[in-house]
């Protein structure tokens, strides 16, 4: 019997077609690892929307520290809870911190300390690390990047890992983003 294949005059045309529309529905989505990206998954309405809500409901709650289940007194609040050098303040870096955890399993803080006080260095400042900025090597030390664009390992005291509550949006929804952009770009070309 052999292989019959496609007997059209179009044949050619149509494969071309079909592969060309499944390659324009990830263009620009997805990342170096293969995962879609951040941005990609913002150009979707219902993210964009949910985000909002969410970082709008969050992004204002003040950070507080606590001895066990005692919350210390005003006065004892280290000042990098409430206040953030530069132009963007505590509130940017908690939004920031928590569209992080929307998306990816960690967030990350770059500190500056203090002198050792009682084999502790307190923390004086505390930014957000843009999550581009940053990575975990092969044997689990974090590594920033440098301005030339390489990788150097940050040492222990200039940052915080901050774990978020799962491995995030990006990681367990990759499907259903990836089908609600074909949705959407469907939808548009229709329209």
């Amino acid at each position: 019997r052999g292989d019959v294949g496609i007997r059209s005059p179009f044949a050619g045309d149509l494969t071309r077609i079909v592969f060309d529309d499944l390659i324009s529905l990830f263009e620009g989505t997805v990342g170096p690892d293969g995962c879609l990206t951040r941005a990609s998954a913002m150009s979707l309405p219902g993210v964009y929307r949910a985000r909002g809500i969410i970082l709008s409901l969050l992004a204002d709650k003040p950070l507080q520290a606590w001895r066990g289940a005692t919350l210390l007194e005003v006065a004892e609040q280290p000042s990098f809870l409430y206040s953030t050098p530069g132009i963007l303040g505590p509130w940017q870096r908690m939004l920031r911190t928590i569209d992080d955890h929307i998306f990816y399993p960690y967030s990350l803080w770059l500190t500056v300390r203090g002198a050792e006080s009682g084999g502790r260095k307190p923390i004086l400042s505390a930014v957000h690390c843009p999550y581009e900025s940053w990575r975990v090597n092969e044997v689990g030390l974090i590594e920033l990047q440098n301005r030339d664009g390489g990788w150097d390992v940050a040492d222990e005291d200039e940052v915080i890992l901050i774990p978020g509550p799962s491995e995030g949006l990006l990681a367990y929804a990759t499907r259903t983003l990836a089908g609600s952009r074909a949705l959407d770009k469907a939808w548009s070309d229709r329209a």
